[in-house]
């Protein structure tokens, strides 16, 4: 009993431990006055085995921005045999594409921009927020062991679908909410998920849904940035199976602890704790 006791204090000091380092990062760059670049933006957290990322908004020279009728063409691409497309905008791609990642049936992913004005953007184009694209996932599933709306439910979880061109302090049309269909019954399924959802907030939901119009994959870095581990050297797909079970419990701790006390909410100075 006392062995226990005293693990028990040990992990809750180790908590506190992170949580210290958390604001100690925070508290330094309000301070120093500084402004995140990206680098900077997508600095990994380490706890224990969760390590997170998130996007900064941009601030860049602005390009000059030429309109293109081959941005607005429907996404011709074809997935591959037996498989269908679904695409959806919820923030910052990163993470979305992760938690898509992780569904049964899932059998690739892609981050890119689209419904914007120009044709072949950069990153670097879109965070002028002048493109109009969003930033996306698209996701390759097995229909016979994913459904669609396994997909829906996965979108509406993942981000709040109340805030125009906003998740969090991430502002921007290209981190607007979306659900981008490939079909008429998606149509039908992704009008019909949103009147559900709807009925559960008070707010009004802002997600628009829209024709998949042509799709422009992103640089390759961003391409399943965090199940590679980038900027951490941690990859987050990994399962836990076969880890010690004291280690195990100290990681679904901590996740409690970060989900409830921040909520997914950014920290100060634009650092955020995301749990997927």
């Amino acid at each position: 009993m006392a062995r226990f006791g005293r693990w028990v204090i040990s992990l809750l000091l180790s908590l506190y431990i992170n949580h210290l380092r958390c604001f100690t990062i925070t508290r330094t760059l309000t301070l120093l006055n500084t402004s995140p670049n990206r680098s900077l933006s997508h600095l990994s957290i380490k706890m224990g085995s969760s390590s997170t990322a998130q996007e900064e908004p941009q601030l860049v020279d602005t390009p000059a921005i030429v309109p293109s009728p081959l941005a607005q063409e429907p996404d011709n691409d074809v997935p591959a045999p037996g498989n269908q497309f679904a695409e959806f905008a919820a923030g910052c791609f990163w993470g979305v594409e992760l938690a898509y990642q992780r569904i049964p049936g899932v059998t690739e992913t892609e981050v890119g921009y689209t419904q914007g004005i120009s044709h072949n953007p950069s990153y670097k184009d879109v965070c002028t927020n002048t493109t109009n694209h969003a930033e996306v996932v698209r996701v390759q599933y097995d229909p016979n062991e994913c459904t669609y709306e396994t997909l829906l439910d996965l979108f509406w979880s993942r981000h709040d679908p109340t805030t125009l061109n906003r998740q969090g302090k991430l502002v921007g049309a290209q981190y607007r909410s979306g659900i981008y269909f490939y079909t008429p019954e998606q149509e039908k399924l992704a009008r019909e998920s949103l009147e559900n959802q709807q009925k559960k907030l008070e707010k009004k939901i802002v997600s628009e849904i829209l024709p998949a119009k042509k799709f422009y994959k992103a640089e390759e870095y961003h391409q399943h940035y965090l199940s590679k581990g980038e900027k951490s050297g941690h990859a987050q797909t990994q399962p836990s199976i076969g880890r010690p079970l004291f280690y195990q419990l100290y990681v679904t701790l901590f996740e409690i602890w970060v989900g409830r006390r921040k909520g997914c909410k950014r920290m100060k100075n634009g650092y955020s704790i995301h749990t997927t």
